[in-house]
């Protein structure tokens, strides 16, 4: 039998993570996962005249300072992460409205 507060703490759990965006996935920190379905976005940056891209971002992108992550709302409704690619530096934002996914275009420099 679970104690009081790990049973309000399983059942927070609970409640965060059925239906909910955010960035779960172990191998890339940019991917993000609806959970339970276990659909993922993945968002990386191309260089077009080169054709060099980085797709894929882990935990060492984050100690360089190629991504930073931005805030995340508790109820997992709002991420926002910066990516920095050779001489770009996007800010990806995705915020849950009336359960649609809307990830704002990057602006322009």
């Amino acid at each position: 039998m679970l104690q009081p507060a790990q049973m309000q703490r399983l059942n927070m759990s609970r409640g965060l993570v059925h239906g909910r965006w955010n960035t779960w996935a172990k191998e890339s920190v940019t991917a993000h996962i609806l959970l339970p379905a276990g659909l993922m976005l993945k968002f990386g940056l191309c260089e077009v005249s080169s054709g060099v891209c980085k797709e894929d971002s882990e935990k060492g992108d984050i100690d360089s300072g190629a991504v930073r992550l931005g805030p995340h709302a508790l109820d997992h409704s709002y991420t926002q992460l910066f990516l920095a690619f050779r001489d770009a530096n996007v800010s990806v934002g995705v915020a849950e409205a009336e359960r649609a996914v809307r990830c704002p275009a990057p602006t322009q420099r």
